[in-house]
């Protein structure tokens, strides 16, 4: 049964199915339930993430979509000091068909999107399943909102455009604002996918003498922040 499969391929795959099965019944509920657009153990790593660095400052994520990690975010915040979760994203409105195509690909739910906003479905989501007095929308490009910001951040989650230029622009802004020992993650990183995302994150974290070695789980990647610019 484990012809064509290379032995280190069925041995990470069976560590990684292990690794799921221990998960507490409680957090896969919740992954399943708010809709994370990841798989459930990277979502447990940023869970796990987000509730290191107390007191190093706020969480940011560039790109929120419908909530899930969102609310993964804000629970975990919620488990340590209470930190504020600042959610950046466009919400676009989509016509019918645009949301029913959204719907499918991503959902994976053979019906059309509501009339609802996106950003109305990310309130509803945090509400039902997140902690929603931590969460701070920002409605606007990631850019703009960095523009006018000052606040320290110990998290910042990167799962926006994939595109070179607004990966490597997310970076760019957002980063300054890092603390000294805090966390830098992006999602997506796949070369055979989001090539984008790849060399960004290569060029300016990767490659940096700032930041620790890059840990990745699945399409999951992270660093520390060792150093100011």
């Amino acid at each position: 049964w484990m012809q064509g499969i290379h032995p280190r391929i069925w041995f990470w795959r069976l560590a990684l199915g292990l690794r799921v099965l221990v998960l507490p019944g409680w957090f896969k509920e919740l992954h399943e339930r708010s809709r994370v657009w990841m798989g459930v153990l990277e979502a447990k790593q940023l869970y796990d993430l987000a509730k290191k660095n107390v007191g190093l400052g706020v969480i940011v994520e560039i790109g929120s979509a419908l909530g899930g990690s969102a609310c993964l975010l804000s629970k975990a915040t919620k488990a340590v000091n209470g930190e504020k979760v600042h959610c950046v994203d466009l919400w676009l409105t989509l016509t019918k068909e645009e949301a029913t195509e959204w719907n499918g690909r991503w959902l994976e739910e053979d019906k059309p999107f509501t009339a609802a906003p996106l950003l109305e479905k990310f309130l509803v989501n945090v509400r039902e399943n997140g902690m929603p007095e931590l969460i701070e929308p920002i409605q606007g490009k990631s850019v703009d909102a960095a523009r006018g910001w000052s606040k320290p951040i110990k998290l910042l989650f990167i799962d926006g455009s994939h595109e070179y230029e607004d990966v490597k622009a997310d970076i760019l802004a957002w980063e300054p604002f890092l603390a000294k020992g805090g966390t830098i993650a992006v999602h997506d990183y796949n070369l055979s996918v989001f090539g984008g995302v790849v060399q960004a994150v290569d060029e300016l974290i990767g490659t940096s003498n700032r930041f620790s070695k890059l840990k990745r789980l699945q399409a999951l990647v992270w660093a520390t922040k060792t150093a100011e610019a």
